[in-house]
């Protein structure tokens, strides 16, 4: 199980990030991973987005820490399902700018630079 939590401080540039996995839960399509290295939120499930515009093979390329280069194919929005611990409730995530990227398989990854960027608290 990965969980992820983003809160907010009185400070307008502060906010604390925490994540935990347990090696011992299943993965499902759901889950998204938080990561610290990654420059923009990516997935390869293309039935996700809740808007997609495609993008042309190798307009968009994406360097992997094996120093390779894979295809972006799509980007759009894409909307999750996410708990708010402060409201003790469910609430949606609205993911801007989402690559869709095949080769990442069945992982999806959360941007904490792009999260940033955007100022989302969750």
């Amino acid at each position: 199980m990965i969980a992820a939590q983003v809160a907010s401080t009185d400070q307008p540039n502060n906010s604390l990030f925490t994540a935990f996995s347990s090696t011992g839960a299943p993965t499902s399509r759901h889950q998204w991973l938080l990561d610290s290295s990654c420059s923009t939120h990516g997935t390869g499930f293309r039935d996700c987005f809740t808007t997609y515009e495609g993008i042309p093979e190798g307009k968009q390329r994406i360097c992997v820490p094996n120093n390779g280069e894979i295809n972006a194919l799509g980007r759009g929005d894409v909307t999750l399902l996410v708990w708010d611990d402060g409201k003790q409730c469910k609430m949606e995530l609205l993911l801007k700018d989402v690559l869709y990227v095949p080769a990442c398989g069945e992982n999806s990854l959360l941007s904490v630079s792009q999260l940033r960027r955007s100022s989302i608290v969750i």
